[in-house]
């Protein structure tokens, strides 16, 4: 596609000058968007001008295209907002540039995603962090409505710190859930001192599962080479709860156990301390931590030390989990996401993948309060509103909007379409639809 660009003659941009004359043309080219999967150039023939007053020479810069990484500006705001969604590498290769320029694209974008509005302070707040290549980031989820609200480029104190204590009507918040990392409690306790800390019950039975692979370790390795081969699956097995096997694992399991019956008591202590999470009450919860204390054999002791100690050390955190019933396993899933994310983009950095867990479009979730109920955008369900806060009355009625963060589902269905989207699916529909729309 040839075009010729028609400007009236810029002031220089060395002294201002507002007398330049003609000095000649050039024809550069700008990548559009492509059609129907072809790629598609433009040749502009641009103006030059030479300044009367310094002899500067210049061009002129006419609408529609970014002159600075020769795009059009219609491509640019595509891939601004589809580099939320995509690697950069996919991106850079149906529209036909340099991965290095949708990198640089949406790294100058990022101020504009990071200038939007604030979350919503939530009533469960999940505190929990990703490890990458980069090393450990805080990741914050709202539980209650499955999204993720902030992430941070430090997990230590001080970063949590900083963000308990900026957070708007932070009275709101309930329930912390976390796992057993003492600068996320002692945070709590500081700048919420009225929410309640409940520890993630994954990250307790976690340490059940440790201690029994302590024990299976130590007997597996008395045993000779022969039948450490046969019992190449044991690990697998004997993790696993004996209701999630199948009836010919559970039968491999028993035997393993009629053969070798200090795993069957292992593996009996570890049933029993798992079932502890299936008491009603935290009175009757407790009561059975107490039992299972006492069925512990001499033997098992040592192992189960460091679980012992947990117990010991965040009891009250622990047990909350029975008067509140609220887990961290949606902010851990989170987690395996941003990894998945950060894997497939070849190593982002903090800033982009923070981005990309943030911002994505189609996740965001925001709700519309009014006196009638909670319309919620993403979704076709209507929702009743309950709150215990004073939305307007009767005669007054009030609306607002407001932001509840990445929504997490979301995020992960984009993420599947993605890995789909790279066999099947072209970048047809949307060009088209893109360069329909463009005045």
């Amino acid at each position: 596609m040839e075009g010729r660009s028609i400007h009236e003659a810029p002031p220089c941009p060395k002294c201002g000058d507002l007398r330049p004359f003609r000095h000649g043309t050039k024809v550069q080219r700008y990548i559009d968007l492509p059609v129907r999967g072809v790629k598609v150039v433009v040749d502009l023939e641009r103006q030059r001008y030479r300044c009367k007053q310094c002899s500067a020479t210049y061009f002129n810069l006419p609408d529609g295209f970014d002159h600075q990484r020769s795009i059009t500006t219609r491509l640019r705001s595509y891939l601004e907002r589809k580099a939320l969604t995509r690697t950069f590498y996919e991106l850079a290769r149906k529209v036909g540039v340099d991965e290095k320029t949708v990198r640089n694209v949406f790294n100058d974008y990022l101020p504009h995603l990071q200038s939007g509005p604030t979350v919503q302070t939530p009533t469960v707040l999940g505190i929990d962090e990703v490890h990458t290549r980069s090393g450990y980031h805080l990741v914050v989820t709202n539980v209650l409505e499955k999204t993720i609200i902030e992430m941070f480029e430090k997990r230590n104190r001080h970063t949590v710190d900083a963000h308990l204590s900026s957070l708007p009507d932070a009275q709101v918040i309930q329930v912390v859930t976390m796992d057993m990392w003492r600068p996320y409690r002692d945070g709590v306790r500081t700048h919420l001192p009225d929410a309640q800390v409940v520890i993630d019950k994954f990250h307790v039975v976690k340490t059940a599962n440790q201690a029994l692979e302590t024990i299976r370790k130590a007997h597996r390795a008395t045993l000779s080479q022969s039948d450490r081969i046969q019992l190449k699956q044991d690990r697998f097995l004997m993790l696993y709860r004996r209701s999630e096997l199948d009836e010919s694992q559970s039968l491999q399991l028993d035997h393993i156990f009629d053969k070798y019956p200090p795993l069957a008591i292992a593996h009996a202590s570890k049933e029993a301390f798992f079932d502890i999470y299936a008491c009603a009450t935290r009175t009757a919860a407790e009561t059975a931590l107490e039992e299972w204390k006492s069925n512990l054999t001499p033997g098992l002791l040592p192992a189960f030390k460091p679980l012992h100690t947990a117990l010991t050390n965040w009891h009250d955190e622990i047990f909350a989990y029975f008067d509140y019933r609220y887990t961290n396993a949606l902010t851990e899933s989170m987690n395996a996401l941003i990894k998945i994310v950060n894997h497939m983009g070849k190593g982002y950095s903090f800033d982009i993948l923070r981005a990309k867990m943030l911002y994505a479009p189609r996740a965001q979730l925001t709700r519309s309060t009014s006196t009638l109920g909670v319309r919620w955008s993403g979704t076709n369900d209507y929702l009743t509103l309950r709150t215990s806060g004073h939305l307007g009355s009767p005669n007054r009625p009030s609306t607002a909007s407001v932001r509840l963060g990445t929504s997490i589902p979301a995020l992960i269905q984009l993420c599947v379409d993605d890995i789909d989207d790279e066999d099947t699916r072209s970048i047809t529909q949307d060009a088209e639809t893109e360069m329909r729309d463009t005045p």
